[in-house]
């Protein structure tokens, strides 16, 4: 058939474009099964942030947390992918990163709608959990990740000034709300000054644990576990860029945060709010060091929430 006849026909064949689905089932690879389910993750947000945002009754840290966690999850995800798709080569690549930025841009706008809901209830209650400063610090820091990416070219087609501008309304919300909260107290106490308090008495046949902290037996074995190993493996990273100075007070920052992680996890392996707390951070360096973080990307991939 010509193509006029084609055309006289009412048969045209719609061209292709970049990002056509048509092309993009020819490539038959893992990417676009990470994809279809990035798309799934990112409808399961914005469905919970609509929640969040309309529901008066979001408005506990249980509700925050289990919405956090899928968000952080997300970001984790995406890390996964924005480095699996650094090894695609041909034109699949622009068409495959096309896509996958564009999914991940969906839970922008929701996300920080739905935050402002619950952090804007929790100023009307005027009530705030004891040691909840270090949540409200983590979520400045994750929303100084979400400003930075929102600001990097490879999110142009969805920045804009008004996105830009409720970010920063939310965290001068939460800086508020900082100024008002308390930190968990530390409840691990040296050796030195159990000795002083103790005065002078017999040895001890062995030595015994610090209250708050395991013993050295129970540590070693809990040292191979993947989250406590993650975050050993974070600290070390950022160790490195303690004298760089764009990243040195970043690094002095989440450094203290990671040794309240690490003890939260040498408690309890599987501790929701740690692995939150834990992925934030280290989403916020990925965005922090763009193209040099696929050091971070690898550690963030062996966190492990179940």
């Amino acid at each position: 058939m010509t193509v006029a006849e084609g055309q006289s026909s009412g048969t045209r064949k719609r061209p292709e474009i970049a990002g056509d689905r048509r092309r993009l089932r020819r490539t038959e690879g893992s990417e676009l099964k990470m994809l279809a389910e990035l798309g799934t993750q990112a409808r399961e947000i914005i469905a919970l942030a609509t929640t969040a945002e309309r529901d008066e009754t979001f408005r506990s840290f249980r509700h925050y947390s289990e919405f956090r966690r899928k968000v952080s999850e997300f970001e984790a995800f995406c890390n996964i992918i924005e480095n699996h798709l650094k090894d695609v080569v041909g034109d699949r690549r622009e068409e495959l990163e096309e896509r996958f930025y564009r999914l991940w841009s969906t839970i922008f706008h929701p996300t920080v709608r739905a935050l402002a809901a619950f952090f804007g209830r929790l100023v009307q209650d005027d009530v705030l959990p004891l040691g909840c400063r270090d949540m409200l610090e983590g979520e400045l820091r994750a929303l100084d990740a979400m400003r930075a990416a929102l600001l990097a070219p490879r999110f142009a087609h969805a920045a804009d000034q008004t996105m830009v501008a409720e970010i920063g309304e939310l965290q001068a919300l939460l800086q508020s709300l900082v100024e008002k909260s308390t930190s968990l107290p530390d409840l691990s106490v040296p050796a030195e000054e159990e000795e002083e308090a103790a005065g002078p008495g017999p040895a001890p046949s062995a030595p015994a644990a610090a209250p708050g902290r395991p013993d050295p037996a129970s540590a070693l074995n809990i040292g191979n576990v993947p989250n406590v190993k993650a975050v050993r493996d974070l600290r070390a990273l950022l160790d490195t860029y303690r004298r760089d100075a764009g990243f040195g007070p970043y690094v002095e920052t989440d450094s203290r945060a990671l040794d309240e992680i690490e003890r939260r996890f040498l408690a309890n392996p599987m501790d929701g709010g740690a692995i939150v707390w834990l992925r934030q951070i280290g989403n916020a360096w990925v965005a922090r060091m763009g193209d040099d973080a696929k050091d971070i990307r690898r550690v963030l991939s062996n966190v492990r929430s179940s």
